[in-house]
């Protein structure tokens, strides 16, 4: 027994002595440089492209079996740049020797440096590596199908022999130092460069995590931007490829560029992960991302991955202040009226995401005061389709408003909800309305706008082909109700405006208080408006409005206006008597004020109006001009003596009072027409002086002479 082990061992050292002589004498006995053109020859076999090597390839025997070759060079494909597909400073791979005869391939780590890689694709779509693909023919009749078939299954065999190598593959890691990508896409114009790319590894074992870390820039000369990105993680994966486990992953960046506010913004995520390749699901767990003060968490899960990805879960935004992260991201927040806006946000949300679209669900948004909820779906990135169904408990839109310039006060007449619509939709651009495609539905439980406050608030949208529709309603405005439509037409070269709008019973004292601050005139409000107009700013939108306006006020009082004393002082002007001062209280109560106004081209004309008190009647008419902001109105005035009598004109006893309105919208001026009153006095006198002389005649001449006169006069 001795014996047959000292053979074993004799023959098993004799072996080692072989191997190790070998590996000394092969280096002396041939250069691996020689070797070189049947090198490039076989790449040239195997791919169609040329292959240099520049600098010398070295051989190890014992106890790694390796090479290492230097300044290599791939020739890129046929039609594209004469510049090389892809070129290597210094390639190293070596294998221990002894574990090779049990078929166990223990590699060392396996480095490249100075990889550089020219990818492109030319003016018809075509890739300057799709000639490495491996294809089959395009077409071979039904009677070698089998062949194929036969082929495919002999390439299914050798696939799972090639895992069970690979099985036994253990590589102490990879490193790939100062690699550059450059990218140039011809058929759209567009190029980028990954450079100064360095990436290790640790140990690349099966079912064992594997350490990763990344660094590279991001360079796009056209956009003058440069990111910087380096990952550090671990992933473990199985022997087919097909199933990889992330137990770390985090990536930080930072993107620099004229573009970006404040010169630079930084970025990072971290996250875990499951990807299952034949299942072609992917799922994202802990998901972590964070730039400044905006941190959000996500939980993802990806299914069809492969062919069409889908991803869904929940995601959280945590409460911060927009208005600090817009400051350190170097953007200026806008100037608001309250300092205190836009200073609190925070989001859950349920997103369902594909490559096509987004569908956002379960929305609950705490925006500072404000709680939104609903959902929001986006469908077509090209062209997008928007849908949307909101709900707000309670909105000051006032707090995100620019700041009053005190300088600039000029009166601005009060707009129904269509009007601000229009208003707001003017200051879009055109192009842009053109392009929207927008449905969805807006309700707002409390609003507070221009100081008015609305209850239920509905805004129904629909945008699409260059018209935009609106119908909104306000279940409470000031105890009355409001509703109206807007209809936008783009598809012009001038916008074209309708507007519709209906009030009922809406108490008017309280409302111009809270608009303007104060209330000339109290009385609750019935109105309708039709009104079109063209254009896409205020001025021509002002200049170029026409349409029909009624309205009614119950119980109405104007004040600063007591039509009963202006009666009273100009019978005293008529008499001659001393006229009574001003009493900064006065006011006039009317239990009807009526009529309608057309409007030509931005002028408002109304010639019927009729107002009604308890000892006045009057009538009024005149003109608003928009553009100019001035009023010409003139009011008659009658006092009532009686109201028993059978008609208006038994009542009336006295001449009529004539007041004229001028001066602007912000304080009209209230003056007597003195000029017409007299005026009436006098042809009231003649009147008096042609029925005395006709009455002369009569007796005179003899009766019906005056009745045959009066035809005549």
């Amino acid at each position: 027994m001795l014996k047959t082990l000292k053979i074993v061992l004799s023959v098993f050292a004799a072996i080692i002595l072989l191997i190790v002589i070998a590996a000394a004498a092969l280096p002396l006995l041939f250069s691996p440089n020689d070797f070189k053109p049947q090198i490039a020859s076989a790449v040239k076999d195997k791919t169609g492209r040329d292959l240099t090597i520049g600098g010398d390839i070295e051989l190890s025997i014992f106890p790694w079996i390796g090479v290492t070759a230097e300044k290599l060079s791939l020739s890129n494909a046929e039609g594209f740049q004469e510049i090389p597909f892809a070129e290597i400073e210094n390639a190293q791979i070596r294998a221990k020797l002894l574990p090779l005869f049990s078929k166990k391939f223990e590699v060392d780590r396996v480095v490249l440096k100075g990889l550089m890689l020219n990818l492109e694709k030319n003016d018809a779509g075509v890739n300057n590596w799709d000639d490495l693909k491996r294809t089959k023919p395009e077409a071979h009749t039904a009677a070698t199908s089998t062949e194929w078939e036969d082929a495919d299954t002999a390439d299914t065999d050798k696939d799972a022999e090639e895992f069970k190598t690979v099985a036994g593959l253990a590589v102490a890691g990879v490193s790939l130092e100062n690699a550059r990508l450059n990218w140039h896409d011809r058929q759209n114009d567009k190029r980028f460069s990954i450079k100064e790319l360095n990436l290790t590894s640790g140990d690349l074992a099966f079912g064992k995590p594997i350490d990763f870390k990344l660094r590279f820039i991001l360079d796009q000369p056209e956009q003058e931007r440069t990111s910087h990105y380096q990952l550090s993680s671990a992933v473990s994966l199985n022997e087919n490829f097909d199933h990889f486990h992330v137990t770390r992953f985090d990536l930080s960046s930072e993107i620099r560029g004229k573009d970006i506010p404040g010169g630079s913004l930084s970025a990072k995520m971290a996250a875990l992960a499951e990807l299952n390749l034949n299942a072609q699901t992917l799922e994202l767990t802990k998901l972590d991302a964070e730039s400044g003060q905006l941190h959000a968490t996500a939980t993802l899960t990806g299914t069809n991955i492969v062919d069409a990805p889908v991803f869904e879960g929940p995601v959280s935004i945590a409460r911060f202040n927009p208005s600090a992260w817009l400051k350190h991201a170097g953007i200026d927040p806008p100037v608001m009226r309250d300092a205190q806006a836009l200073t609190s946000f925070g989001a859950d949300f349920r997103l369902q995401l594909s490559s096509e679209a987004a569908d956002i669900q379960s929305i609950s948004i705490q925006l500072d005061d404000s709680a939104i909820k609903g959902n929001v779906r986006v469908d077509n990135f090209d062209d997008p389709a928007i849908s949307f169904n909101l709900n707000v408990d309670s909105l000051n839109a006032d707090r995100y408003l620019a700041p009053e310039d005190e300088s600039d006060k000029t009166a601005q007449p009060i707009a129904g909800p269509a009007a601000a619509a229009a208003a707001g939709a003017s200051m879009i651009p055109v192009e842009t309305l053109r392009d929207l495609n927008i449905n969805g539905l807006l309700s707002i439980g409390r609003l507070t706008i221009s100081n008015l406050l609305l209850h239920g608030v509905d805004l129904k949208l629909a945008a699409k082909d260059g018209k935009v529709n609106t119908e909104q309603g306000v279940k409470a405005l000031y105890q009355g109700s409001y509703e109206g439509a807007m209809n936008l037409d783009v598809t012009g070269v001038l916008p074209q405006w309708r507007l519709n709008e209906k009030f009922s019973g809406i108490q008017i004292e309280p409302l111009l208080n809270d608009y303007a601050g104060s209330a000339k005139i109290a009385g609750t409000l019935t109105a309708s408006t039709k009104l079109q107009a063209s254009g896409n700013d205020s001025k021509a939108l002002k200049s170029s409005l026409n349409g029909q306006v009624d309205f009614f006020f119950k119980d109405s009082i104007i004040r600063g206006f007591n039509l009963q004393q202006m009666i009273d002082d100009a019978k005293s002007l008529l008499k001659g008597t001393p006229v009574l001062r001003d009493n900064p209280k006065d006011q006039t109560a009317f239990s009807e004020i009526k009529g309608s106004a057309r409007i030509v081209n931005g002028v408002i004309s109304n010639n019927d109006l009729i107002a009604t008190a308890s000892k006045i009647e009057a009538t009024g008419k005149g003109t608003a001009d928009l553009k100019s902001e001035r009023v010409d109105y003139q009011v008659n005035a009658k006092l009532v003596r009686s109201k028993a009598a059978e008609s208006t004109l038994d009542k009336i006893k006295e001449l009529p009072i004539v007041i004229n309105i001028t001066g602007n919208f912000k304080d009209p001026q209230y003056k007597l027409d003195i000029a017409s009153m007299l005026k009436d006095q006098q042809l009231e006198k003649l009147e008096r002086k042609k029925d005395k002389l006709l009455d002369k005649l009569d007796k005179k001449v003899g009766p019906g002479v005056s009745d045959i006169l009066k035809k005549f006069f």
